[in-house]
């Protein structure tokens, strides 16, 4: 029944969003369709390995607060818990003097698709400097619904070669106190062009495969990844 009644929920709130725009709006709503060879949160897959099609839906209520909504989906024939991802965000955002900016977010992330509760709810906040360097901290009270706190820690550089070109480099820490720790990095090259952002990663994991309460999780080596901004 909740697989059933997920898409139209997302449906519902892309639209609401849509429907939102006013005379006196700062900023349209924003639209992306992205296809992925794998999905990867805190460092390690969700979907095994398998791809998946993510929509996004944004929408900026004031120049500071943003709301917005995700439905990801794997692609091929799957019954894993985590295939199926529908979130949805609030996030505020705050210029810190001239070359910082501090974004806080709070994401409920539902997986409709799973047979016990895994739903859970994080908060992350996030210090972006104009040089392209941000730092990210993000806290859950209930880590896939699995009564333990999970605490992810994250530093990012983003650096432009030309027009078009990029690569960012990533390294993240994620702790679950008195049941696992590991750290985790991957390196990307992008491509910019128009509308479509076309990316390559490779991913380290410091465990090759976690064994965890909530099933073994792996992460890959390689992803690639296919974003089209509609609008």
């Amino acid at each position: 029944m909740c697989q059933r009644n997920y898409i139209p929920k997302f449906i519902f709130t892309a639209l609401l969003l849509l429907s939102a725009v006013e005379s006196s709006a700062l900023e349209y709503p924003t639209l992306s369709l992205r296809l992925a060879t794998d999905a990867i949160y805190q460092g390690v897959s969700e979907t095994n390995g398998k791809p998946i099609l993510a929509v996004n839906g944004e929408y900026a209520l004031t120049s500071n607060i943003i709301v917005g909504a995700q439905l990801r989906k794997v692609i091929v024939n799957s019954s894993l818990p985590r295939d199926g991802n529908f979130s949805t965000y609030i996030g505020y955002d705050k210029a810190i003097g001239k070359n910082w900016l501090s974004s806080t977010y709070i994401v409920h992330r539902k997986f409709p698709q799973a047979r016990i509760d895994w739903d859970f709810t994080q908060v992350s906040t996030r210090l972006s400097n104009i040089n392209s360097l941000s730092f990210d901290i993000s806290y859950s009270p209930n880590y896939y619904s699995a009564s333990v706190k999970g605490i992810g820690t994250k530093a990012q550089y983003t650096k432009d070669v030309s027009k078009h070109w990029y690569w960012r480099a990533q390294l993240g820490n994620f702790n679950i106190p008195s049941l696992l720790s590991y750290q985790h990095a991957d390196l990307s090259i992008g491509l910019r062009f128009q509308k479509i952002n076309i990316e390559l990663s490779y991913h380290w994991i410091s465990d090759t495969e976690l064994r965890t309460k909530v099933g073994n999780i792996q992460s890959p080596n390689v992803l690639l990844s296919i974003t089209y901004a509609a609008f």
